[in-house]
Protein backbone atom coordinates (compact mmCIF):
# COMPACT_ATOMS: atom_id res chain seq x y z
CA UNK A 1 0.00 0.00 0.00
CA UNK A 2 2.41 2.16 0.93
CA UNK A 3 4.29 1.82 -3.08
CA UNK A 4 1.54 2.47 -4.09
CA UNK A 5 0.36 5.95 -2.17
CA UNK A 6 3.89 6.54 -2.94
CA UNK A 7 3.01 6.70 -6.70
CA UNK A 8 -0.07 8.35 -6.42
CA UNK A 9 1.18 11.25 -4.79
CA UNK A 10 3.67 11.11 -7.22
CA UNK A 11 1.18 11.18 -10.30
CA UNK A 12 -0.59 14.12 -7.98
CA UNK A 13 2.18 15.96 -8.25
CA UNK A 14 2.73 15.83 -11.85
CA UNK A 15 -0.42 16.80 -12.51
CA UNK A 16 -0.37 19.97 -9.99
CA UNK A 17 3.22 20.70 -11.67
CA UNK A 18 1.30 20.59 -15.19
CA UNK A 19 -0.49 23.53 -14.54
CA UNK A 20 1.74 25.54 -12.58
CA UNK A 21 4.08 25.37 -16.27
CA UNK A 22 1.13 26.06 -18.06
CA UNK A 23 0.72 29.11 -15.94
CA UNK A 24 4.41 30.35 -16.34
CA UNK A 25 4.21 30.02 -20.31
CA UNK A 26 0.77 32.16 -20.03
CA UNK A 27 2.41 34.70 -18.32
CA UNK A 28 5.65 34.44 -20.36
CA UNK A 29 6.97 37.12 -23.02
CA UNK A 30 8.05 34.37 -25.17
CA UNK A 31 5.93 31.44 -24.36
CA UNK A 32 7.54 29.08 -27.05
CA UNK A 33 10.35 28.82 -24.75
CA UNK A 34 8.14 26.33 -22.73
CA UNK A 35 7.60 23.06 -24.36
CA UNK A 36 5.00 22.49 -21.66
CA UNK A 37 3.48 19.34 -24.00
CA UNK A 38 0.21 18.14 -22.27
CA UNK A 39 1.24 19.54 -18.91
CA UNK A 40 2.33 16.24 -17.54
CA UNK A 41 -1.28 14.71 -18.37
CA UNK A 42 0.87 12.05 -20.28
CA UNK A 43 3.28 11.05 -17.73
CA UNK A 44 0.26 11.29 -15.72
CA UNK A 45 -1.66 8.89 -17.36
CA UNK A 46 1.36 6.65 -17.84
CA UNK A 47 2.21 6.65 -14.19
CA UNK A 48 -2.29 5.37 -13.39
CA UNK A 49 -2.24 3.20 -15.79
CA UNK A 50 1.00 1.38 -16.54
CA UNK A 51 2.35 -1.11 -19.06
CA UNK A 52 0.45 -3.68 -20.58
CA UNK A 53 -2.99 -3.55 -18.71
CA UNK A 54 -5.82 -4.59 -20.26
CA UNK A 55 -9.36 -2.46 -19.65
CA UNK A 56 -11.45 -3.71 -17.09
CA UNK A 57 -8.50 -6.00 -15.47
CA UNK A 58 -7.29 -5.96 -11.97
CA UNK A 59 -3.92 -7.76 -12.63
CA UNK A 60 -1.69 -5.23 -13.85
CA UNK A 61 0.65 -3.55 -11.40
CA UNK A 62 -0.05 0.32 -11.73
CA UNK A 63 -2.85 2.84 -10.37
CA UNK A 64 -5.38 1.43 -12.63
CA UNK A 65 -5.41 -2.12 -10.95
CA UNK A 66 -5.10 -0.96 -7.50
CA UNK A 67 -8.58 1.05 -8.57
CA UNK A 68 -10.11 -2.13 -10.53
CA UNK A 69 -9.35 -4.29 -7.41
CA UNK A 70 -10.87 -1.74 -4.89
CA UNK A 71 -14.17 -1.52 -7.19
CA UNK A 72 -14.73 -4.97 -7.29
CA UNK A 73 -14.71 -5.72 -3.78
CA UNK A 74 -17.07 -2.41 -3.47
CA UNK A 75 -19.04 -3.36 -6.68
CA UNK A 76 -18.18 -0.50 -8.63
CA UNK A 77 -16.79 -1.79 -12.09
CA UNK A 78 -18.82 -1.75 -14.93
CA UNK A 79 -16.57 -3.96 -16.33
CA UNK A 80 -13.74 -0.62 -15.96
CA UNK A 81 -13.72 0.87 -12.17
CA UNK A 82 -16.14 4.33 -12.22
CA UNK A 83 -12.82 6.16 -11.42
CA UNK A 84 -10.88 4.33 -14.11
CA UNK A 85 -13.16 5.07 -16.77
CA UNK A 86 -13.53 8.88 -15.67
CA UNK A 87 -10.00 9.30 -14.95
CA UNK A 88 -9.24 8.34 -19.19
CA UNK A 89 -12.37 10.60 -19.87
CA UNK A 90 -10.55 13.44 -18.39
CA UNK A 91 -6.97 12.94 -19.32
CA UNK A 92 -8.89 13.12 -23.32
CA UNK A 93 -10.26 16.22 -22.68
CA UNK A 94 -7.18 17.49 -21.06
CA UNK A 95 -4.99 16.37 -24.23
CA UNK A 96 -7.46 17.73 -26.39
CA UNK A 97 -7.17 21.31 -24.76
CA UNK A 98 -3.35 20.93 -24.80
CA UNK A 99 -3.49 20.21 -28.50
CA UNK A 100 -4.55 23.71 -29.56
CA UNK A 101 -1.55 25.55 -30.48
CA UNK A 102 -2.22 28.59 -28.66
CA UNK A 103 -2.78 26.67 -25.24
CA UNK A 104 -1.51 28.22 -22.26
CA UNK A 105 -0.21 31.68 -23.98
CA UNK A 106 -0.61 35.15 -23.12
CA UNK A 107 -3.26 35.01 -25.83
CA UNK A 108 -5.42 32.25 -24.37
CA UNK A 109 -4.60 32.65 -20.43
CA UNK A 110 -8.17 30.98 -19.68
CA UNK A 111 -6.38 27.16 -20.78
CA UNK A 112 -4.47 27.45 -17.02
CA UNK A 113 -8.53 27.93 -15.22
CA UNK A 114 -9.60 24.80 -17.55
CA UNK A 115 -6.31 22.84 -16.81
CA UNK A 116 -6.91 23.20 -12.84
CA UNK A 117 -10.30 22.41 -13.21
CA UNK A 118 -9.56 19.39 -15.01
CA UNK A 119 -6.70 17.83 -12.64
CA UNK A 120 -8.95 18.76 -9.48
CA UNK A 121 -11.49 16.69 -11.32
CA UNK A 122 -8.90 14.20 -11.63
CA UNK A 123 -7.78 13.93 -7.97
CA UNK A 124 -11.09 14.01 -6.73
CA UNK A 125 -11.19 10.56 -9.45
CA UNK A 126 -8.06 9.41 -7.96
CA UNK A 127 -9.78 9.55 -3.94
CA UNK A 128 -12.00 7.38 -5.16
CA UNK A 129 -9.84 4.27 -4.55
CA UNK A 130 -8.46 5.68 -1.68
CA UNK A 131 -11.61 6.03 0.30
CA UNK A 132 -12.24 2.29 -1.04
CA UNK A 133 -9.05 1.34 0.32
CA UNK A 134 -9.60 3.10 3.77
CA UNK A 135 -12.83 1.31 4.21
CA UNK A 136 -11.75 -1.85 3.30
CA UNK A 137 -8.64 -1.68 5.64
CA UNK A 138 -11.22 -0.59 8.62
CA UNK A 139 -13.75 -3.41 7.83
CA UNK A 140 -10.83 -5.87 7.77
CA UNK A 141 -9.52 -3.67 11.44
CA UNK A 142 -5.71 -3.64 9.89
CA UNK A 143 -4.60 -0.66 11.99
CA UNK A 144 -1.51 0.22 9.54
CA UNK A 145 -3.54 0.27 6.94
CA UNK A 146 -6.17 2.13 7.90
CA UNK A 147 -2.59 4.28 8.84
CA UNK A 148 -1.12 4.77 5.89
CA UNK A 149 -4.40 5.94 4.11
CA UNK A 150 -5.86 7.88 6.41
CA UNK A 151 -2.33 10.07 6.26
CA UNK A 152 -3.26 10.58 2.32
CA UNK A 153 -6.86 11.19 2.93
CA UNK A 154 -6.85 13.55 5.61
CA UNK A 155 -4.56 16.02 4.05
CA UNK A 156 -7.91 16.28 1.33
CA UNK A 157 -10.17 17.14 3.81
Amino acid sequence: AILTLNVWMYATHVLFNGVYECQKRSLAENPALFDIGTAGFDEFIALWIGSGQQAGASNGDALYAWAQTLGEEFGTNNPEANANTRIKLLYQEAVQLMSNENACTPTNTATTGRLWQLVMNTVSEMSKPLFQGFLSAMQAKNAPLVDVYSRALVPQL
